[in-house]
């Protein structure tokens, strides 16, 4: 039978009739016991130390209260001394004045104090009231050890200025004892620190080591002076009888190191206290000094913290690195202060590393020290992010390390960031860069991300269909200056004339001055009821509104975007009519807002047959550099590019510009082995520009390397620009991509138009970005104000911009052979010589048969060899001339070695050396862009014209189109073919 007392009643039916009535009562009947919860504090001891002690709140005023006991007794002390008369004489309550000698000295007045009734209450009733807190702390801090509690200096100070108040209560003569109450001015420093432990606690914020450290200096020093001040005033009682003022005097000039002597002490016990004062401060002082100079060190490498009144009163981005470059450092500040609406902002750089040397330099710079701040610290710690008011920023760019080895790694920290920037400050603007395509996803929530790879894999596949593409999205991105470049450097080196043209540029680098103004093309936007330049041609059609607004303006409207629609759409087409709320995106040289307009008349335009460019018919050829036999077996003879990325492993060195020191070499050895190839390539660092297809005796390269260095001293973004190989396309940094992640701060739409130009994103209705070459067809066309008409009207391709290679014209005294050679060779010699270097030298030579010739190779040689051994008899200027020819017989004997070189390898692993061109190189040949260039541009021979074509997708068969063509052909005998073409 089951025991009921030994078991858990069941619980009872769900309805009963007593549970309606009586509900929860009778369970809550049922016996309970009410049991109270202590954590070892239940006895009175503990409950007193919770009070005192481990309660924050209520320690923070106890130990207010004792630092106000404390001051208020100093304060009784000063009131005294400046009721107490040393003239008089006094002694104990009650006695007979009597004068004591110690050694000399009247020990009276220093022994007894006129201390009158109600100050003598008063001092009794603190000293009280501090004995008995002193006994009870003590208590409740007792653990095991007396002699610990008993030793300690703040007891020992506590019991002298209050046991002697309370023997007086007991007997009275020794009311007017002196007793040294100045002292508590040391517990009230004791008092002072440990409530601003508890403040800070109390608060739930973490305390500021340079704070703490500065105030117990000046507590230090405070007390110091305050006993020195009244211990010398009681001392010369005996003496001088110097008051509180003469006391104060005296102090601030001795520890001043002034010591004027007019005011010194007379007798020995003040001139003791005076030497243990100084000792004293000689040893406690510089203990001070040197750990607040350590923490002012310390907070110098740290950064300090950006303040909450400044982050509220004034605007500021953070910039969070893994490790700060001078590079990266300086193309940011650069482009972010490039703006005019940002110079008011404040640049506040937070990284886990130390601030280098070089960053150091440039940050203590008047331009940037006031408005840049640099916090070293880690955006995975809430307490950083909040050094930095990263909830108050205007936005939070976070930049990927693309110099690791490992770069999934350095996305992985990247991602982190990102994400605690996010879930401590939701509201705060993002902008990502991010290096690998696969890591991208993570970061989406972000207001602007940039994928490296992507960018840098885009372009150089466009590069191969689109010559150039690298150079115009990088020029496109930068914020230049877009001025022409002067050509002094060339002048002084090679010694040639120039003359001044109209607007005081040179005109033999013709070239680098209309680069150099194309240049300062940028994107800019405007709405459209806005715009002087696009509000008259509401209800036009795209293209219309393109071509007249290029023809009148010189501004090239590229693409819209609806104000209902978040896409942009470049090129829409014929078909897309202009509304007054689209958002215009055009190039031009500066934003409209920034334009002067001045009325001219207008011209007729005429138009021709367009021809598309798709590139070279060859294909690329992608190849890691291993050998020369396996760059033939590949066909590197047959390719019209080659595209060369370096490893990632290969990516980072010990010294980092020489981490593109692999490329570069491989690079130079392929354009010196086959010089016929274009080469495109990525470097880490864009300073390297400067060694592609480096030449170290070859005067142009060396005049573009004194031109770069004149443009970084004025201050400019891209000082290589001028460099041949970047201005060709052949060569690009990834890194000044970055520029385009902080142009999005200002221009939140060139992310989005870049994608769409390189063709990583699509958007229905957008167009594309291609080109067409300029054939000895199209040459009647004239101009690049014509040719926009005509393809605005026709194909309703939109042009941005020209791609030109022309020859390099070469100076008159490196083109022709002025002097005479007699003097070293035979006439025969000298004009297979002559002959020889005209033929090399003239404008539109492209190739040669020199290989053909071993005669004429070999007395090339030898006429090189004799220049090399006897010496010249002429002026400087024949010798500099030989020199040169000298040099450009060997360089060409240097080459035909080479060609001779790679055809024996070709012919020794079985390949044909047909189409092997050894001497058709493009040492002698110049490419450059223009972007957005003038309506009267003339067009050359082989011109590759940029154009936006309007998806094809978007044709619509049965819609009415919105422009009109008119053709008149006229044609006549030995005159060109001239289209008449109206929109």
């Amino acid at each position: 039978m089951v025991d009921l007392e030994n078991e858990v009643p069941p619980l009872p039916p769900r309805y009963r009739f007593r549970d309606l009535l009586l509900g929860d009562q009778g369970w809550q009947a049922d016996d309970r016991v009410q049991v109270e919860f202590y954590v070892n504090e239940n006895t009175f001891k503990e409950r007193l130390k919770l009070f005192f002690i481990k309660n924050q709140r209520s320690s923070l005023r106890i130990r207010l209260f004792n630092f106000s006991l404390k001051l208020l007794s100093c304060l009784l002390y000063i009131i005294r001394v400046l009721l107490d008369d040393p003239r008089e004489r006094n002694g104990c309550w009650g006695c007979s004045n009597q004068n004591h000698n110690l050694t000399n000295i009247e020990r009276s007045p220093i022994i007894w104090v006129d201390r009158s009734l109600p100050l003598w209450g008063l001092q009794v009733t603190v000293a009280l009231i501090s004995f008995f807190e002193t006994m009870l702390l003590a208590y409740l801090s007792y653990k095991g050890n007396i002699w610990e509690q008993i030793l300690r200096i703040s007891f020992i100070l506590e019991m002298i200025n209050t046991v002697p108040f309370i023997i007086t209560i007991f007997w009275s003569p020794l009311r007017n004892l002196f007793i040294p109450v100045f002292l508590n001015c040391w517990l009230a420093k004791h008092a002072l620190e440990n409530m601003i432990n508890d403040l800070h606690r109390a608060i739930q914020r973490t305390q500021s080591a340079m704070f703490n450290q500065v105030l117990i200096l000046i507590s230090t020093l405070l007390c110091l002076i305050f006993t020195c001040i009244c211990g010398i005033q009681h001392l010369e009682r005996a003496g001088n009888n110097l008051t509180l003022f003469d006391s104060l005097y005296f102090c601030i000039v001795t520890f001043s190191t002034v010591g004027f002597g007019d005011v010194t002490p007379q007798i020995w016990p003040s001139k003791l206290l005076v030497v243990i004062m100084i000792c004293v401060a000689l040893v406690v002082l510089p203990i001070q000094f040197e750990q607040l100079a350590y923490l002012w060190m310390e907070r110098q490498k740290s950064g300090g913290n950006y303040s909450r009144h400044r982050a509220q009163t004034e605007k500021h981005v953070v910039l969070c690195v893994t490790s700060l470059k001078i590079n990266l450092l300086m193309d940011f500040l650069n482009e972010f202060y490039a703006h005019p609406r940002l110079q008011d902002y404040y640049v506040v750089i937070l990284c886990p590393t130390e601030m280098d040397l070089q960053v150091r330099r440039v940050l203590q710079i008047p331009m940037w020290a006031q408005r840049v701040i640099y916090l070293q610290g880690s955006a995975l710690k809430d307490q950083d992010l909040l050094r930095a008011k990263m909830d108050d920023a205007e936005a939070c760019f976070i930049l990927s390390s693309r110099y690791e080895v490992d770069r999934t790694a350095a996305d992985h920290q990247t991602i982190l960031r990102a994400w605690a920037v996010k879930d401590f400050a939701p509201k705060c603007p993002l902008y990502v860069q991010i290096l690998k395509p696969e890591n991208k996803f993570h970061v989406k929530f972000a207001d602007h991300v940039v994928c490296e790879e992507e960018f840098k894999y885009a372009m150089l596949a466009l590069n191969c269909i689109c010559p150039a593409t690298s150079t115009l999205i990088t020029l496109l991105v930068h914020t230049s200056r877009g001025q022409s470049a002067p050509w002094e450097a060339f002048r002084q080196l090679t010694g040639t004339r120039q003359t001044q043209t109209r607007d005081g540029h040179q005109s033999h680098e013709q070239w680098q001055k209309v680069y150099g103004k194309c240049s300062g093309n940028e994107v800019y936007h405007i709405k459209m009821e806005d715009s002087t330049f696009f509000t008259e041609f509401e209800g036009k059609s795209f293209t219309y509104t393109s071509f007249h607004a290029h023809k009148k303006y010189g501004a090239c409207l590229i693409g819209v975007k609806r104000e209902e629609n978040r896409n942009i759409l470049l090129n829409p087409g014929p078909r897309y009519i202009m509304s007054s709320t689209d958002i215009c995106f055009y190039i031009n040289i500066t934003k409209e807002e920034n334009s002067a307009f001045i009325k001219q008349n207008e011209q007729s335009i005429n138009s021709i047959s367009n021809t598309i460019y798709h590139g070279a018919s060859r294909l690329p050829v992608h190849s890691i550099i291993a050998s020369m036999d396996d760059l033939l077996r590949c066909g590197v003879t047959f390719a019209a590019n080659m595209v060369v990325v370096d490893k990632e492993s290969t990516m980072s060195a010990e010294e980092d510009y020489m981490a593109d020191a692999k490329t570069i070499v491989n690079v130079q050895t392929l354009f010196r082995l086959f010089s016929s190839l274009s080469i495109i390539t990525e470097l880490t660092h864009p300073a390297n520009m400067r060694f592609m297809q480096f030449r170290a005796k070859d005067c142009y390269s060396l005049a573009l390397s004194k031109l770069e260095k004149k443009e970084r001293e004025k201050g400019s973004n891209l000082a290589f620009m001028f460099r041949q190989p970047f201005a060709a396309g052949r060569v690009f940094s990834i890194s000044m991509l970055d520029t385009l992640l902080y142009q999005s701060f200002v221009k939140d739409y060139m992310i989005s138009i870049t994608r769409l130009l390189l063709g990583l994103d699509t958007t229905p209705g957008s167009g594309f970005l291609c080109a067409m070459k300029i054939t000895e067809d199209d040459l009647w066309i004239r101009t690049y104000g014509r040719l926009y008409q005509k393809l605005c009207s026709s194909s309703g391709d939109i042009p941005i911009g020209i791609y030109r290679t022309e020859s390099q014209k070469l100076t008159t005294s490196e083109s022709q052979v002025s002097i005479s050679v007699e003097d070293w060779e035979d006439t025969k010699d000298s004009k297979e010589h002559m002959s020889y270097c005209t033929n090399h030298y003239h404008r539109n030579s492209t190739s040669s048969d020199q290989s053909d010739h071993p005669l004429l190779r070999r007395k090339s040689m030898q006429w090189a060899r004799r220049l090399s051994r006897k010496a010249p008899k002429h002026s400087n200027k024949i010798t500099e001339r030989i020199n040169r020819q000298r040099m450009t017989l060997c360089k060409r004997s240097e080459r035909q070695e080479l060609a001779e070189l790679v055809k024996t390898r070709m012919k020794h692993l079985g390949l044909s050396t047909t189409g092997y061109d050894e001497m058709n190189d493009h040492q002698n040949t110049l490419s450059y862009i223009l972007i957005n260039p003038s309506p009267d541009m003339r067009l050359e021979l082989n011109d590759v014209v940029y154009l936006i074509r309007p998806d094809p997708l978007a044709y619509v068969p049965n819609s009415k189109p919105s422009f009109k063509i008119s053709v008149c052909n006229n044609s006549g005998g030995g005159q060109d073919t001239k289209d008449d073409t109206q929109l």
